[in-house]
């Protein structure tokens, strides 16, 4: 089981499956394929699994499991990291928006949204769609989430 320690700091870390979210103070380290915290390493090494960054909606999540004192992951305990809001992020802010009013459903694009005149899947479609495929792919994990904000409100729907 991971702390609470732990979790926020995933938390953190999903936000850089965007490559261009430079707002952030913190970038995380690598240390050889692991995401690491030099400035904490109490929390432990991580390898990634999979990570998705929606381009039409804006949805970012990793999913990590922690690596053991031999240098292996340990796929029985997986967390799913999911991104809250970035507010630099058009797309983000519209599907915000959408996924205020409309839930989990399909939605028309506004005009003001990056991709006009389309249907997308709103974010909580793609994080469930995501969670679904770490489910398929590791059956036999225990799988947690994490996420601030609008990534916690996406935990709460993919397993609550």
């Amino acid at each position: 089981m991971l702390s609470d320690a732990q979790n926020r700091w995933l938390a953190e870390q999903s936000y850089w499956v965007d490559e261009r979210k430079d707002n952030k103070p913190y970038i995380p380290e690598k240390e050889e394929q692991y995401y690491y915290n030099s400035n904490n390493p109490k929390l432990g090494k991580f390898e990634v699994l999979k990570t998705e960054n929606n381009e039409k909606n804006g949805m970012q999540a990793m999913a990590v499991a922690p690596v053991d004192k031999n240098g292996k992951a340990d796929t029985t305990e997986i967390v799913i990291a999911y991104a809250g809001t970035n507010f630099a992020d058009a797309k983000d802010r519209a599907t915000d928006l959408q996924t205020v009013i409309l839930g989990d459903k399909m939605f028309e694009q506004s005009p003001a949204h990056p991709y006009t005149g389309s249907k997308i899947d709103g974010q909580v479609m793609t994080a469930q769609k995501f969670a679904n495929e770490i489910k398929a792919k590791y059956p036999d994990a225990k799988i947690s989430t994490t996420g601030h904000s609008l990534g916690e409100f996406f935990s709460f729907n993919c397993f609550g």
